[in-house]
């Protein structure tokens, strides 16, 4: 996957002098208004955004970013703040614009385990993150957050941020669904996680229904569970997996 190695923030002099771009920008809420209009009270509508890290990723590369949490603290926390209360600004206007859940799509990891260690992330991600869903519950919505990768270790912090939910617990990274249930499911919402990186692709309807009847035994008792692909749904799925997995969900769920 593409990265841009450097960005504009190079230096602290360049952190401090970094101008966010306009929150209130009426593109930034993109389609919004119209999907709004065209399915509240119908669908729950979700808006999509990060909170501080991503963004603050591209604008100095994701290896000088990870680097500078020891070489350079200071100006890290001055692009992670700048970034976040822009991203706070545009979560309020999403919401007052009719958004009921926000979805918070900083990754945190890779397959393998975390991008930084547990000691970085308590101190420069987890108390942005709180901020955020702090500002999300004030305006009265709901916060899934997003971490693609093996979250493992990281995975009690996340949840001590408050969101009202995670996704999407991706078993190509070794997440298993069961597990987190048992760790956190009685703290938080499980949304999550048929395979979109092999199954949806590539296996066969019949593979989609079973693995959708186990995920529901893994994660629903007790309610609590989301059921949704393990990202996304891609141009390589298959259109009859993917409806295969939707019906499983009708089959085989139930409203707690």
């Amino acid at each position: 996957v593409a990265h841009p190695l450097n960005g504009p923030v190079r230096t602290l002099a360049d952190a401090e002098s970094y101008e966010p771009p306009d929150p209130t920008a009426p593109h930034r809420l993109g389609m919004l208004k119209e999907l709004v209009h065209r399915y509240k009270g119908h669908r729950a509508i979700c808006f999509h955004h990060r909170a501080a890290f991503m963004w603050s990723a591209y604008l100095m590369g994701m290896d000088n970013i990870l680097a500078d949490f020891l070489l350079e603290p200071e100006k890290v926390e001055i692009v992670l703040d700048k970034v976040l209360k822009t991203n706070i600004a545009v979560i309020r206007r999403a919401i007052r614009a009719g958004a009921e859940i926000i979805v918070l799509g900083d990754d945190y990891a890779h397959n393998l385990g975390p991008m930084m260690s547990s000691e970085l992330f308590r101190h420069f991600l987890l108390p942005r993150l709180k901020k955020m869903v702090e500002a999300i519950h004030e305006e009265g919505a709901l916060c899934i957050k997003h971490s693609d990768g093996n979250i493992y270790p990281l995975l009690e912090m996340i949840v001590s941020a408050g969101p009202d939910g995670i996704n999407p617990i991706e078993p190509a990274a070794g997440m298993d669904l069961k597990t987190v249930k048992h760790l956190v499911g009685d703290q938080v919402c499980l949304v999550g996680n048929i395979d979109c990186a092999y199954l949806l692709p590539f296996g066969t309807p019949a593979q989609a229904r079973d693995t959708v009847r186990q995920a529901i035994a893994d994660a629903g008792t007790g309610g609590g569970f989301i059921l949704s692909s393990s990202n996304s749904i891609h141009s390589t799925c298959r259109p009859e997996n993917v409806m295969a997995m939707v019906r499983a969900g009708h089959e085989f769920g139930a409203y707690a």
